[in-house]
């Protein structure tokens, strides 16, 4: 709504996950994620091997690149506690990178497992944005994410004492 340029960047190609096994899963997931952010704009794909990032050899390098091309005035990222090991590797790499450049900002973990927030962001009139998003996701049975994010989201609402019907993220 201010008109901020957003970037977004996906760093692993989704090829593995809880999914039965196909032979083009990376492509279908990189069509999926351009279709489901098509609202923020084009997603920046750095394509390295699903469940291996913190393995990749010029992954650190790679994230650095793209920070200074960005040149953000705000990174926001996966906390380095996040469940999944790919998102915790990327934190990593991202907190290491980024040193005093900008400020450095983490959503919450899926349910907001052993996540402990300090800023809430009314989300409600973007909603619905954000669910259609997720339903564009079919190869990762999206209905599941959908009811954890309302949850969680109607959670986060609910400790910022908001009326029924409203959502809230959170970040630390």
């Amino acid at each position: 709504d201010r008109g901020d340029n957003v970037f977004v960047s996906v760093a692993t190609d989704g090829s593995k996950g809880n999914v039965k096994t196909q032979a083009n899963l990376a492509k279908i997931r990189h069509n999926e994620t351009k279709k489901g952010l098509v609202e923020i704009g084009k997603p920046i794909m750095l394509d390295f091997e699903d469940g291996n990032l913190h393995d990749e050899k010029n992954a650190k390098e790679k994230i650095s690149n793209l920070i200074q091309t960005v040149n953000p005035d705000l990174i926001l990222t996966h906390p380095p506690e996040d469940y999944h090991p790919d998102h915790s590797a990327l934190s990593n790499y991202i907190r290491d990178i980024n040193g005093f450049k900008c400020p450095l900002i983490f959503s919450e973990t899926l349910l907001g497992v052993n996540f402990i927030p300090e800023i809430y962001v009314d989300i409600t009139k973007y909603f619905l944005s954000k669910k259609k998003a997720i339903l564009c996701h079919k190869s990762q049975n999206p209905q599941k994410f959908v009811e954890a994010t309302e949850i969680t989201n109607r959670f986060r609402s609910a400790q910022c004492n908001a009326p029924i019907g409203n959502y809230a993220e959170a970040y630390r």
